[in-house]
């Protein structure tokens, strides 16, 4: 599913989009004709049409999960499935879900967005096929130039383990600094449960409840500058910030909803946070200098 997700983030250049209305925390489903019918999440894209195609004979890989949903009343649950019925080139084992549609008419992705977030937050579970694959999730954000779509900025994740509860990730978009007087005009998410390395059916991986925070200025990525040391990462007690520079002032850390979690100064190039304070999990920071502008961002972990 690697491939084809990439395809779909390729593809994207190509594509203009063109829904507007997409469901974040997956309590607003979509009832696709049939026979036999199904449900999109409201504003994704999904192969569960070959579901109806073959009358049923194919599995659905994308379906509603209102008994363990993270918030609310309902998840997206995606499972990757072996394809009884194929005739359009798709791989055989498929598992995939991303903003846009899936028809007769081909396929769009994408969605209208005009912002420049800091953070690609969402919850997840994840099983994977035999204890031995591999989950991805992707945010892209576009520009079209004219004649293609330029890539904005990425932000991404792999899982390479079960995730047993609800786990919330944070993910720091990387903004090109070619690109920094632009405002994207689209947005591009994507799940998937299996690697199309070796692509196995029977992975399980929940989403809910994406969200985006922070705001990074069309001039704040091309001051920043990658001279910090985190170490030990992931801590239990402190995690101390070593800088080999003196623009650095302050250490603002942000929990995984993109609230400010604290501020620590920084003096003689180094700075220490009471990571025993905090809770198990992944925490991002951002270093300021004297004018409070922004010159790196990453993340850490906590694990006690």
């Amino acid at each position: 599913m690697k491939k084809l997700l990439l395809a779909l983030v390729t593809t994207c250049s190509l594509t203009t989009a063109t829904q507007a209305q997409v469901t974040f925390d997956f309590e607003n489903w979509t009832t696709q004709a049939g026979p036999p019918s199904y449900e999109d999440p409201q504003g994704w894209g999904t192969f569960n049409i070959l579901y109806t195609l073959f009358g049923g004979s194919n599995q659905l890989s994308v379906t509603k999960d209102i008994t363990t949903p993270h918030g609310g009343q309902a998840a997206m649950l995606i499972q990757s499935i072996a394809l009884t019925t194929n005739n359009f080139s798709l791989p055989d084992t498929l598992g995939i879900a991303f903003t846009g549609s899936v028809g007769l008419n081909g396929i769009t992705q994408g969605f209208p967005y005009t912002n420049r977030p800091q953070f690609f937050n969402w919850y997840g579970k994840y099983v994977p096929a035999y204890n031995a694959d591999s989950a991805f999730a992707f945010c892209v954000l576009t520009k079209w130039n004219g004649t293609s779509s330029d890539t904005i900025a990425f932000a991404g994740r792999v899982l390479n383990g079960p995730v047993g509860s609800w786990q919330g990730f944070s993910d720091q978009f990387y903004y090109d600094p070619a690109f920094n007087n632009l405002i994207p005009d689209t947005m591009l998410i994507a799940f998937t449960p299996t690697d199309d390395d070796v692509p196995r059916p029977g992975g399980f991986l929940w989403v809910d409840d994406i969200s985006f925070t922070g705001y990074v200025d069309v001039t704040e990525t091309a001051n920043i500058v990658n001279e910090v040391k985190v170490f030990p990462n992931p801590s239990s007690d402190f995690t101390n910030f070593r800088f080999n520079t003196t623009v650095a002032k302050t250490v603002v850390v942000y929990d995984v909803a993109g609230r400010e979690a604290g501020r620590y100064s920084v003096e003689n190039r180094e700075a220490k946070i009471d990571s025993y304070k905090f809770a198990t999990g992944i925490y991002a920071y951002a270093v300021l200098d004297e004018n409070e502008q922004v010159i790196n961002r990453g993340k850490f972990s906590v694990a006690k």
